[in-house]
């Protein structure tokens, strides 16, 4: 019998449907910390990061029985995290306004050098100008590096469709980060 750390998902996914209760703590202990990361990045609050994970892995027990093994458990959550961070973004839409105190403030240089760690944050601020879709599409494939048959599952797409989208959407932050003053090399253009 194989321990559970050896174990794959979807064997512990069975082992929950088969009635053992701990063993779905595992499946939290081994994508925690992913599916965190990936709320903060598309929330950019720890907050409501923590609250989207917490409600992700709720609804994912909740819901073990109607996970497809034929695809990835991780793929599957990621799509309930996609979407919970989603609503929570289009939530809040209707009670927060853009004010000037939140705008970032342009180099007059555009040419001026940046660290590494700068560039990134200037990119990042860049994608904020994205559809949430569009965000997380990128922040998915080229952050997570989510194959494009996951993205299609997690999305609920064709692979055709998810290529299209991701190209539009590195087009449209290419050319936000154009606007800007921002040079990204590699990857995305």
């Amino acid at each position: 019998m194989k321990s559970r750390t050896d174990a794959t998902d979807a064997e512990i996914v069975q082992e929950c449907l088969a009635g053992d209760r701990n063993a779905f703590g595992v499946l939290v202990d081994r994508h925690k910390r992913v599916i965190f990361n990936v709320a903060l990045q598309m929330l950019k609050n720890r907050d409501d990061a923590e609250d989207a994970a917490q409600c992700v892995f709720i609804r994912a027990y909740e819901r073990l029985g109607s996970y497809k093994p034929e695809y990835k458990f991780f793929s599957w959550i990621y799509r309930m995290t996609v979407n919970e961070s989603l609503n929570r973004i289009r939530g809040r839409r209707e009670t927060t306004e853009l004010h000037e105190s939140m705008l970032v403030s342009q180099p007059e240089e555009a040419t001026k050098a940046t660290t590494d760690a700068d560039l990134e944050d200037r990119i990042g601020e860049a994608m904020m100008d994205l559809t949430p879709e569009d965000r997380a599409l990128i922040l998915l494939r080229h952050y997570q590096e989510m194959p494009y048959r996951d993205l299609g599952y997690v999305f609920e797409i064709p692979i055709k469709t998810v290529k299209s989208r991701l190209f539009t959407a590195r087009r449209r932050l290419c050319e936000i980060c154009r606007q800007r003053g921002i040079t990204p090399t590699g990857g995305l253009a």
